[in-house]
């Protein structure tokens, strides 16, 4: 069985929306990109590196500290014009506990945020052109666990500054 790989996706957006009903329910709703220093291709050898990313996290019903988020991604390609419109779509339960402090990061931190996705079934090959690892996406991908990491101590000095 292959190993499981934290993939980081840089992220260029992050909202939150909050549905009130019967169940109150809140997911993040975040777009990105692969972070630097990853490659990922389809199981066809189609590159899919520079595909943007569409990321929910939403929250869960369990409260325990230690309950792992769980989801899937998967790649939609646009099905009229090869390459364009196209994205991999991940969808992220998470404890609520957990999403809080996801919320807390968007909130308090700066600069360049990482979404990174804990995925299993992944294989690699060594690319031809560098020894970068190229892992292969397969359809859909389990995600097993996410974390959010987001720069706190910038925020800190902006705060001193004002």
């Amino acid at each position: 069985m292959a190993p499981d790989l934290w993939l980081g996706i840089r992220l260029s957006s992050a909202r939150l929306s909050v549905v009130i009903g019967p169940e109150l329910t809140s997911s993040i709703h975040c777009s990105g990109e692969i972070a630097e220093g990853y490659k990922l291709e389809s199981t066809t050898g189609e590159d899919l590196s520079l595909v943007p990313w569409s990321v929910t996290l939403s929250r869960s019903e369990g409260t325990a500290p230690t309950a792992s988020s769980f989801g899937k991604a998967f790649h939609v390609p646009d099905p009229d014009r090869m390459g364009d419109d196209e994205f991999v779509a991940a969808e992220v339960s998470v404890p609520s506990a957990q999403f809080d402090r996801i919320v807390q990061l968007l909130t308090l931190g700066v600069g360049v945020y990482q979404l990174g996705l804990c995925l299993g079934g992944l294989t690699y090959r060594p690319s031809p052109m560098d020894t970068t690892r190229v892992w292969r996406l397969p359809d859909p991908l389990s995600i097993s666990e996410a974390s959010l990491e987001a720069d706190l101590m910038s925020a800190s000095s902006e705060a001193k500054a004002l």
